[in-house]
């Protein structure tokens, strides 16, 4: 009898030193990043990262980006790592609600990354912007206005006194930028974007890096119409509902108009390395990226505006 009962106690003490080794080895394995489901599950869904660059979060009903790129101000350039971390927003538009302007003219707007964008180049007339009209600018070829927005020089575009054009923000008081968002020529609650919200909108459309490249993001972003077909290129797939239009350019003098139906040009806030220089954001009719210059502010050129 003894000898059974040894027996006995010396199978249970076994059997529990087994389910405490297996109980410890388990729970090991569940904090051991990167093995647990929900980690694999974060890290691949394609609208989230820990940057938060294209998600859909807002915050009180802004439509604007939780990610810090919206909230970096208008001097900042796209030095940081983590804007380029992002995957692309699933194909399809997702319209927002139209707001009026003004003076009267409505404007659909569209939610890209988790930020509200105009659907359409401002066409808000202002002093110091301009119309095309053949080779020409002026103001009174209203038709072409309504069809792809007024142009502006950038001080115009910033709703700063027309010498910003040739001056700093840091060196003029007069001149000095909005942060984090610069109202500028747009309605109330908008403001022009800044470099690193253009960033933000090539992410979510696909694109990867500051050009959008390798991810044709120019193309999903271009209005199937309007572009030039000349010599076998196509116009954009609008998979977005950005519906971005070929504009074209004015000179620095504000009276020569070129470009008109193979390029569109967007001021950015974000002011370049020189004094009279800005970033200005490019799609042609032949590429599928979207470029990025440092441009003379004195030019003219469209106007998106994104919610804040």
């Amino acid at each position: 009898m003894r000898i059974q009962l040894a027996k006995l106690a010396l199978t249970a003490a076994f059997g529990l030193a087994i389910a405490l080794a297996f109980s410890c080895s388990s729970g090991k394995d569940e904090d051991t990043p990167g093995n647990s489901s929900s980690t694999v599950m974060s890290s691949s869904s394609g609208n989230s990262s820990s940057s938060g660059i294209g998600s859909s979060s807002s915050s009180g009903g802004s439509g604007s980006s939780s990610s810090e790129t919206g909230n970096l101000s208008s001097s900042d350039t796209p030095s940081s790592s983590s804007l380029y971390s992002s995957g692309s927003q699933a194909i399809g538009p997702e319209y927002g609600e139209p707001i009026t302007d003004r003076d009267g003219q409505t404007y659909q707007t569209v939610v890209i990354g988790g930020q509200v964008w105009m659907a359409k180049n401002l066409n808000f007339e202002a002093e110091g912007s301009k119309c095309g009209n053949g080779n020409t600018l002026s103001d009174e070829n209203t038709a072409t206005c309504n069809a792809y927005g007024r142009l502006y020089n950038w001080a115009t575009a910033m709703g700063l006194p027309y010498k910003c054009n040739g001056t700093s923000s840091t060196d003029d008081s007069d001149c000095a930028i909005t942060t984090p968002y610069h109202q500028g020529i747009c309605p109330d609650g908008w403001h022009l974007p800044s470099n690193a919200e253009w960033i933000a909108l090539l992410l979510a459309a696909g694109g990867l890096g500051d050009y959008g490249q390798n991810g044709y993001a120019g193309t999903k972003l271009k209005a199937t119409s309007s572009w030039n077909t000349m010599n076998g290129y196509i116009a954009g797939t609008d998979d977005y509902g950005f519906a971005a239009l070929p504009g074209g350019s004015g000179d620095t003098d504000g009276n020569r108009y070129q470009g008109f139906d193979l390029h569109g040009y967007w001021w950015t806030a974000t002011e370049g390395v020189t004094s009279n220089r800005a970033y200005r954001r490019q799609m042609s009719f032949n590429d599928d990226r979207v470029g990025r210059a440092d441009g003379i502010k004195y030019m003219f050129w469209s106007v998106r505006c994104v919610k804040n």
